[in-house]
């Protein structure tokens, strides 16, 4: 019987961990066990890895510590950022009628769901068409945009055709 080669290429859904990532790992999956959140010397101990983590990530890519958070992936993070930002707008006393997100027609089911959300409390959401290969179309975002708009969420590398948005010339648009 012969074997069939596959090649995977979902890499953006789930990716093999770099060897180099293990092996600085491991340690935390056998013998440093600890909650974070916990006081005692061993929650302490994860406390200080996290955070030396945490560090780390900021040093790379020129931020602050205190602005890096780690998720369990990327339907959490979108969750955080997305009803993280309009959550605080109400905070402050705007009213989620008041508020605009726009997001593209062709975004990752966990966005998706978060503007479905957005629209339950009121929140007023335009989805900007793409063209036949999954581009933004830029001339109908330009056109949503609204003074009341507080995000544009739009996907990066689409996880089911793979186009690559660019988000440079998105963010002109924006600004």
């Amino acid at each position: 019987m012969s074997k069939i080669a596959r090649i995977f290429l979902d890499n953006a859904a789930g990716t093999p961990v770099d060897e180099r990532v293990l092996a600085e790992m491991e340690p935390y999956w056998r013998d440093h066990i600890g909650n974070a959140g916990a006081l005692h010397q061993e929650g302490v101990y994860a406390r200080h890895s996290v955070e030396q983590a945490r560090s780390m990530v900021a040093d790379v890519i020129h931020a602050h510590g205190d602005e890096i958070f780690f998720m369990s992936g990327s339907t959490e993070a979108n969750n955080v950022a997305l009803l993280g930002v309009v959550r605080e707008r109400m905070r402050a006393g705007v009213a989620a009628s008041n508020l605009h997100v726009i997001t593209s027609a062709i975004e990752h089911s966990s966005v998706e769901e978060c503007m479905h959300a957005l629209e339950h409390f009121g929140v007023h959401v335009s989805r900007v068409p793409v063209d036949a290969e999954g581009r933004l179309d830029q001339g109908a975002l330009r056109d949503a945009l609204r003074e009341e708009t507080v995000l544009v969420s739009v996907i990066h590398v689409n996880n089911e055709i793979g186009t690559i948005e660019d988000l440079a010339a998105v963010g002109r648009i924006v600004r």
